[in-house]
């Protein structure tokens, strides 16, 4: 896990869910977990289509981590460099436990953006809730 450069008000960490053990404890005991958190199904996408796993966390390296945002990094000619939260899955919910968790996460994550140069990024929930999260924190719904 190691630390993205972020103002001294809201740290995130980055986590790698095909290496580090602490993503599969998180995936076991989140209510939001689904198989597309898995790290089985990070591995496949990973070997299949070349993406790189990243899950986003405000936890320190010392800490269990409680909420996580996972997403792949993709880059094409086409499409360009993004995170997509997950390719070839059906949904991936953020996993916090309360929709207004979201908002400090997704500040985090812009910044985040603007350093690394990433086009865009893609989250695709499942929860109403956290669509409606998404859009308040000025994200924009793309096709459905």
């Amino acid at each position: 896990m190691r630390k993205e450069n972020n103002s001294a008000n809201s740290e995130l960490f980055v986590l790698d869910p095909l290496t580090d053990p602490q993503w599969e404890r998180l995936v076991e005991r989140h209510p939001r977990a689904t198989v597309f958190h898995s790290a089985g199904w990070l591995r496949a996408l990973s070997r299949t289509y070349g993406y790189a796993p990243v899950a986003f966390t405000p936890a320190r390296p010392d800490e269990e981590s409680e909420e996580a945002l996972l997403f792949c990094r993709v880059e094409s000619r086409l499409t360009g460099r993004r995170l997509v939260s997950l390719p070839f899955s059906d949904h991936c919910d953020p996993l916090v436990a309360d929709p207004a968790r979201l908002e400090p996460l997704l500040r985090a994550l812009a910044r985040r953006q603007e350093i690394s140069r990433t086009d865009y990024s893609a989250l695709r929930p499942l929860s109403p809730e956290f669509r409606r999260g998404l859009e308040a924190s000025g994200w924009v719904a793309a096709e459905r």
